[in-house]
């Protein structure tokens, strides 16, 4: 069980650099989730760019799960596609 524990914190060393991405671009999709918000408001569609880049923050912060909690064995690449 301790071999584990060891082996989810090397998990976690080897992702900070993830960790430190995906915080930027968690603030710049909350930033664009209020644009979209207004452009819905006012043009009564959500642009498809804002869309994609949500989309992509969300892939990427799954696909950084997936990995530390051993759900895939595959090292999350840094893409947003």
């Amino acid at each position: 069980m301790a071999l584990l524990a060891i082996l989810f914190f090397v998990k976690v060393l080897l992702l900070l650099p993830h960790l430190i991405i995906t915080y930027f671009l968690s603030i710049g999709m909350m930033i664009a989730l209020f644009i979209g918000y207004w452009a819905v408001l006012l043009t009564g569609r959500y642009p498809r760019s804002l869309f994609d880049f949500g989309v992509g923050v969300n892939r990427w912060a799954m696909r950084m799960n997936a990995w530390v909690y051993g759900w895939t064995d595959k090292y999350p690449p840094f893409s947003l596609k």
